[in-house]
């Protein structure tokens, strides 16, 4: 592919020819090119920018194939390299374009440098070769604001950098700090100095969290698969304590252990805890602790703006959630807890909660509280299932975004109807006779006011009869399971007549009806029934 230019070239600043498959740079010099975007092309040959384009500033090269150069002395990032390169760029893209290491103090020269990527998607990776010790992440300049060296396999970080450069912690001027993905990346004493930090991405490293305490602009930290991350705390203080700014906080599948602190950032929007070891409990800045309750009410007491908390631990605790704990968060919309059966008492009050929608509290041990969502009219999706909850399930009314509800497998003995619920597609009530329960017994109540009703599980209970034309007008209802109850043999009739009225009115396949061992003990059918 041949491109010429019928332009005075003195004339042109800025050059973007991007995933073209460009792989020859023409003979020629653009004295005035401050801004050079060749990425995702198909350059080998390292081209001698200091002769093409000496004014340069910008130069992004990501996922050219360097590593395969026809002269092997440039086939790694080194300082055959570095000298075709001008030392004014400020900004500087390297990612998928060099396998092996990098003479961590290869950067001395360049002295302007603010935006400095070696972060990946694809291609070559900077990996151990045996050259350059433990595979440290390149020093440089104290200028330098974004430093993205993601997804390669970068080792540790230099504790000894060259007068002129400074390793990733020394930073005054950073903001931006994204080294996801370099999976043995270890440093015991890991930190950031800068107090302009935005954003840290330490996910799938060895580094533990760093103390980012009083940081004021930090608005995202993502540490998801940390094996090494360590508590929440350092010594008696938070480690995000003060963070004003922050609104994201990701511990997925992390190692993080311990107690809850107080989370004094009003506008922490997402905090994900899911697959940690986390306890739970309280624990003040002053160091005392508090276990009474797994959830302390204090814990999100300055957290007016968030709106998602996950947690699924093996670890915590069996006491119960503070019953107020979130009437602090008013926006709150996104909440999952489990315990893996071990946080007992009651569900905590969600009334202050309008804004709620998706609740997955499923596999504790919870006993009462049962909410009815007249104050979450914006609840669509409910799982409260393995769960000690008892007594009659709510007569769920006018909840018009409500679409599963997930019930089972807990100690209910009463299903009230439910009124005007226009969406709901999944209602689950089945295997109540956990732990000696008797299950759930009357009537199978109407469910008319469910006319897209998908799936609607009910076994293993007590049903004793059924209300006619309960099922009739469920035109959608794919899967419908009353095996193992106690019905009469009139129920059974009727729900038979309904399902054939239903079916006649609104012909489908792949219907799925289970009415095995429904019958009460000793009830038959007639030999005209059958």
């Amino acid at each position: 592919r041949n491109l010429q230019f019928y332009y005075n070239p003195d004339n042109i600043k800025q050059i973007t020819i991007q995933s073209s498959g460009i792989d020859t740079l023409p003979t020629t010099k653009l004295t005035g090119l401050t801004y050079l975007n060749l990425r995702y092309n198909n350059l080998k040959n390292f081209p001698n920018f200091n002769v093409i384009a000496p004014s340069l500033t910008s130069l992004l090269l990501s996922r050219n194939p360097f590593y395969l150069s026809e002269t092997p002395s440039e086939r790694k990032l080194n300082a055959n390299i570095i000298a075709k390169i001008p030392t004014g760029v400020t900004t500087l893209h390297l990612p998928g374009t060099f396998n092996g290491s990098i003479d961590p103090n290869l950067f001395v020269n360049f002295t302007a440098i603010t935006d400095f990527q070696l972060g990946r998607s694809g291609g070559a990776q900077f990996h151990p070769d045996g050259e350059n010790g433990n595979t440290p992440l390149p020093n440089i300049s104290n200028t330098c604001t974004t430093y993205t060296a993601y997804n390669n396999d970068f080792k540790s970080i230099d504790s000894s950098p060259s007068t002129g450069l400074r390793n990733i912690k020394q930073l005054d001027n950073l903001t931006y700090l994204h080294l996801s993905g370099n999976y043995y990346l270890a440093d015991s004493s890991f930190l950031i100095t800068s107090d302009v930090i935005n954003y840290v991405n330490t996910s799938a490293t060895n580094l533990p969290i760093a103390n980012l305490s009083g940081k004021q602009q930090l608005q995202t930290f993502q540490g998801t698969y940390m094996r090494s991350s360590g508590g929440l705390f350092s010594g008696n203080t938070f480690k995000f304590a003060n963070c004003t700014a922050l609104e994201t906080l990701n511990f997925y599948a992390t190692s993080l252990g311990g107690r809850f602190p107080k989370f004094n950032n009003p506008n922490l929007n997402y905090l994900e805890l899911r697959f940690t070891n986390i306890a739970g409990g309280y624990q003040r800045s002053d160091g005392q602790t508090f276990d009474d309750n797994v959830i302390h009410e204090d814990t999100f007491k300055d957290c007016v703006n968030l709106q998602t908390f996950y947690v699924d631990s093996p670890n915590l605790l069996t006491t119960p959630i503070a019953t107020s704990v979130f009437s602090y968060t008013p926006l709150l919309k996104n909440l999952i807890f489990k315990s893996h059966g071990r946080t007992t008492g009651a569900i905590p009050n969600l009334n202050g909660c309008s804004n709620l929608s998706y609740l997955n509290i499923h596999r504790n041990a919870f006993t009462s509280g049962t909410p009815n969502f007249q104050s979450n009219l914006n609840i669509n999706y409910v799982n409260l299932s393995y769960n000690k909850l008892s007594g009659q399930i709510p007569g769920f009314k006018n909840l018009s975004n409500l679409n599963q509800l997930y019930l089972h497998n807990n100690k209910y003995t009463g299903l009230s109807e439910f009124v005007n619920l226009p969406n709901l597609r999944y209602f689950y009530c089945h295997n109540q006779f956990t732990d000696g329960s008797s299950g759930i017994l009357g009537e199978i109540p109407d469910f008319t006011s469910c006319p897209r009703m998908y799936y609607l599980v009910m076994y293993n209970n007590a049903f004793s009869s059924y209300k006619k034309g309960s099922f009739e007008s469920l035109a959608q209802l794919k899967y419908l399971d009353i095996s193992n109850n106690s019905l009469q043999t009139t129920s059974v009739e009727q729900i038979v007549e309904d399902l054939y009225t239903n079916y006649t009115n609104a012909p489908r396949g792949g219907v799925t009806i289970n009415l095995k061992n429904s019958l009460k003990t000793g009830a038959t059918f007639s030999e005209d029934t059958l």
